[in-house]
C-alpha cells in the first residue's frame, strides 16, 4: 500500500491559531485532528522533566497538556508549580490527594480531557520520552487506517531494544487467515492490545467505552481498556513513532526473580488484574484462562522451591488469582465496563 501524502498545517481560521493541525489525505476531506498529552506522574521529578521536554519538542505540537500528580511528595509538586507558572491556560495539573496508581491516574486525566478542546488523547507514564516525530507519525498512521483507529508508539529501552511487547491481533479475515500484516508496507502492525506508552485514542472512542478502570490500582488497565476498545475499533502499533521508556530494573517482571521484599506485594495486582482481564474477555472456560492459571500456579511452584520470600510470594499469587475470580464476579458484563456516568 502507498503512503497518502500527509500535509501537517494550520487550519485557516479568523481567530488565533493554536496547535490545531489537519492532515490532509490525498486529495480527500481534512481530517482534523487536535492532541490533548496525558502524563501520570508520582515522585519522579528528574523522569517528569524530562517527559515534559520531550512533549514540547514535538513537531506536531499538543494543544493541551494534562499532568496528572498521583499525590507526590514535595519535589515533584514544587515542578509542576514552576512548571504551571511558565505555561498557558493549555497546561492543566490534576492532584490527587491519595494515590491511586497508573489506573486511577489515566483514569481521572482522561476524564479532564473530556472537557478539553481536543478530538485525541495521547497517554503515557511519567518515565516517557517520546521522539519528536512521534505525534506526527501518528497522526500519519490515523490518515491509513482512520481517525477512530487506537495507535500505539514503537517502544525501546534505553539501550534501544523493545520493551512493553504486546500481542499481534489474531483477527481473521473473509479468507481466515490473519490479518496483522495488512499494513506492515507503512509500518503499522495491527495489535490484540497496546501500551499506555505512547497510546493514541479518540475522545468519541472514550466517549463510547468509557474510561480506565480505576480500580485496576496498576498492571493491565491498558490491556483491559484495549480489549475493551477493540470490540469498536483496530488497534496499531506504528513503527515509525518512537518512545523511550526510562523505566528502571528488570523489565521482564517476573515475581519468581523479585528480590526486592517490598516489592513482592504489588505483584497481587499482576494476578489479580491478568485473571480479571482473561475470565471477563475471554470466558471462565478458555485457553487463555487456562493458560494463565497454570503460569500462576508455576510461578507458585518455583517461588516455593526457590525458597527465599516463598511464603510471601505464594500467598501474593493465591491473593491475587482468588480477588481475580471475585472481582471478574461482582463487575458487570464486559459491555458496561467502565462507562460514563
Amino acid at each position: 500500500m502507498v503512503r497518502p501524502r500527509l500535509n501537517l498545517r494550520p487550519p485557516i481560521k479568523t481567530e488565533p491559531l493554536d496547535n490545531t493541525f489537519e492532515a490532509f489525505v490525498g486529495q480527500g476531506r481534512p481530517l482534523v485532528i487536535t492532541v490533548a498529552a496525558v502524563v501520570v506522574t508520582r515522585n519522579r521529578p528528574a523522569l517528569l522533566k524530562r517527559c515534559l521536554a520531550a512533549i514540547d519538542s514535538q513537531t506536531y505540537p499538543a494543544s493541551q497538556l494534562v499532568v496528572v500528580d498521583n499525590a507526590s511528595d514535595e519535589p515533584t509538586r514544587d515542578l509542576l508549580a514552576v512548571e504551571a507558572a511558565r505555561r498557558d491556560s493549555s497546561f492543566h495539573s490534576i492532584r490527587l490527594e491519595e494515590n491511586t496508581g497508573g489506573a486511577g491516574g489515566f483514569h481521572a486525566g482522561m476524564r479532564a480531557c473530556l472537557s478539553l478542546p481536543c478530538t485525541h488523547m495521547w497517554l503515557m507514564d511519567d518515565d516517557c520520552e517520546p521522539d519528536s516525530e512521534a505525534v506526527a507519525e501518528l497522526v500519519a498512521a490515523a490518515a491509513i487506517v482512520g481517525e477512530d483507529a487506537v495507535l500505539g508508539g514503537n517502544i525501546v529501552d534505553l539501550d534501544g531494544e523493545s520493551v512493553n511487547v504486546q500481542s499481534v491481533s489474531q483477527r481473521l479475515g473473509t479468507n481466515c487467515v490473519p490479518q496483522y500484516p495488512l499494513h506492515l508496507a507503512d509500518g503499522l502492525l495491527e495489535m490484540r492490545a497496546l501500551t499506555f506508552v505512547s497510546f493514541l485514542v479518540s475522545v468519541d472512542l472514550v466517549q463510547k467505552v468509557g474510561l480506565p478502570l480505576k480500580e485496576f490500582f496498576i498492571w493491565g488497565d491498558d490491556t483491559e481498556y484495549s480489549r475493551r476498545l477493540a470490540r469498536f475499533t483496530r488497534l496499531y502499533q506504528v513503527g515509525k513513532s518512537k518512545t523511550k521508556h526510562l523505566k528502571s530494573g528488570d523489565a521482564s517482571q517476573s515475581l519468581v526473580r523479585e528480590q526486592d521484599h517490598n516489592k513482592i506485594p504489588q505483584y497481587y495486582w499482576f494476578y489479580r488484574n491478568r485473571l480479571f482481564v482473561n475470565l471477563k474477555y475471554d470466558g471462565f472456560v478458555s485457553t487463555s484462562t487456562f493458560q494463565f492459571i497454570f503460569r500462576s500456579f508455576r510461578d507458585l511452584y518455583f517461588s516455593i522451591r526457590g525458597g527465599k520470600f516463598a511464603l510471601l510470594k505464594s500467598r501474593t499469587i493465591l491473593y491475587g488469582l482468588c480477588s481475580g475470580i471475585a472481582f471478574a464476579l461482582s463487575t458487570p458484563n464486559k459491555e458496561r465496563l467502565g462507562l460514563l456516568d
